[in-house]
């Protein structure tokens, strides 16, 4: 038989409490070394020095004379400033207000929210004839199309209704009925389409003018979406010359009557030489009816007879839903608003987010108070900052570049909305307002912003990459500059690329070290 082994308690004691203190030793000495490498070693300071002061003289320019600026770079990888100028100054930040808008709605509305259109009835349906009127509900939907209304008039058919004896009513109370932002005057250039709840293709149509084949006879004019809440009077003509223009004139209506359309009067003259023709985009005074009017032009589409008009009004309590379409992911829908720097999107969005937290109707108000609350938890307090509307397009609204980086390092650390938010950027010589900046240089694909533009104002704030993958969170802001708007963009072009290009040999080792450990 063999004997038990003799176990040593005290010699298993002393032998464990070695291999703890040599780990614990190792622990700390590690740690140290992993937050002094970043920020205290020769290499790494001589590094910084150089970047800080290639910004210093990019910021040299005489083209800043006068200028307000407001810069902050934060390293995301060690938390230390990289470069900063007035970060606490207050500036107009323009578009890159929509980096709030859309970080609230992510947040609060969750990446996976959706707009919905649907369709509903109180009336009774008898041999294919429905006895009464259909409603059409807006749920704030920013990127409805006529192609949406058709698959919606579809499943309508698909109902069993043929005929609607009553009128196709269009419910836009999920949003109240101010059409117009406020900090904003033009509402008719096509970057600044009117809100509604039933909205359609950013609320503007697009006119096409293709000229005759026979000069002299008036050009051919399309719309689209197709309406027939628009009527068109054609006074244009087609001539064998090479000249061509056209202007355009809304034609409004005698009365106040909601219910009334828009007439479009088109005059001038065009080559029957234009290949392309003339297009232009014209923004239309009531988005509901025009989203009701499409609707009814499509039931009518796919075979449905409509004996009512097209008009407004609310959906009666007692009805039932025929029909729903769901919008894309919000996390899909934002990147109209950041990429393409849609103003209306992030309108829609705000008013979105205030219906949802406090309930429809949803106004632009309650879509501020909501972002403010959310900004709350960032550190950011109401009165730190001043927030006009969701877009930027105003002359009103101030943020500081560290606030606008508290945010972006917010973002950029909440896995639940990081990957929607950074994919909903602008990608530095590929796509959205960046597609042709900064293009074959080391900073293409390797930055992703928000570009900011008013008058006199210049911004560019989101992320960058090093060469080693360090990633930077940055916010340049430049206001109240008297040369042109090229100057600025060239500066901050200058400065991202110089994120893009730098390089700090102890950040590679150290990030190579940890990823063999």
């Amino acid at each position: 038989m063999m004997k038990p082994e003799t176990i040593d308690i005290m010699n298993m004691k002393q032998r464990f409490y070695k291999t703890v203190c040599i780990g614990l030793l190792g622990l700390v000495v590690f740690s140290c070394i992993g937050v002094s490498e970043l920020s205290s070693t020769p290499e790494t300071e001589n590094a910084l020095q150089r970047l800080r002061k290639k910004i210093d003289d990019i910021l040299a320019t005489s083209s800043l004379k006068g200028a307000s600026v407001g810069i902050q770079i934060i390293s995301l990888d060690s938390q230390e400033t990289v470069y900063e100028r007035n970060p606490e100054l207050s500036l107009n930040p323009a578009s890159n207000t929509k980096l709030v808008t859309s970080a609230a709605a992510l947040v609060r509305l969750t990446p996976q929210y959706q707009f919905q259109t649907s369709v509903y009835t109180d009336a009774r349906l008898k041999d294919g004839v429905l006895e009464g009127h259909l409603y059409l509900k807006g749920g704030g939907d920013p990127g409805l199309t006529y192609q949406d209304l058709l698959a919606l008039a579809q499943d309508v058919y698909y109902s069993g209704i043929r005929t609607i004896t009553g009128d196709i009513v269009g419910d836009d109370t999920f949003f109240d009925d101010e059409r117009e932002f406020s900090g904003w005057h033009d509402f008719d250039r096509a970057y600044s389409g009117k809100m509604s709840a039933l909205s359609l293709g950013e609320n503007s149509v697009h006119l096409i003018i293709k000229p005759s084949y026979r000069s002299g006879v008036a050009p051919e004019i399309v719309l689209n979406p197709p309406t027939s809440y628009i009527q068109i009077v054609n006074k244009a003509v087609t001539l064998s010359s090479n000249g061509i223009y056209a202007s355009f004139a809304k034609n409004q209506p005698a009365s106040d009557d909601e219910s009334a359309q828009e007439t479009l009067i088109v005059q001038g003259k065009i080559s029957q030489k234009s290949q392309h023709g003339l297009s232009a985009y014209v923004n239309v005074n009531n988005p509901s009816l025009l989203t009701t009017t499409a609707f009814k032009d499509a039931l009518q589409q796919v075979g449905i007879t409509v004996k009512g008009k097209a008009a407004t009004g609310t959906l009666p309590k007692k009805s039932r839903q025929l029909a729903l379409f769901a919008s894309e992911p919000l996390s899909s829908i934002i990147y109209e608003s950041n990429k393409s720097s849609s103003n209306f999107v992030a309108e829609q969005i705000l008013k979105t987010l205030g219906a949802e937290m406090f309930g429809s109707p949803g106004t632009t108000q309650k879509g501020i108070q909501a972002v403010q609350e959310f900004l709350v938890e960032l550190g950011i307090q109401p009165d730190a900052y001043i927030l006009e509307n969701g877009s930027g397009l105003s002359r009103k609204n101030r943020f500081s570049a560290e606030q606008i980086v508290t945010l972006l390092q917010y973002m950029h650390t909440d896995f639940s909305v990081k990957a929607e938010y950074l994919a909903s950027l602008a990608i530095a010589g590929v796509d959205g307002t960046l597609r042709r900046r900064l293009q074959d240089t080391q900073a293409e694909r390797r930055l992703r912003a928000k570009t900011g533009y008013v008058r006199n104002v210049s911004c560019l704030s989101g992320y960058a990459a090093s060469q080693e993958n360090e990633t930077f969170a940055f916010a340049i802001l430049l206001n109240d500059y008297k040369t042109g708007t090229y100057d600025m963009r060239k500066i901050q072009n200058q400065i991202g690329l110089s994120l893009t290009e730098f390089y700090r040999q102890t950040y590679n080792a150290s990030v190579a070290e940890k990823s063999r450990k």
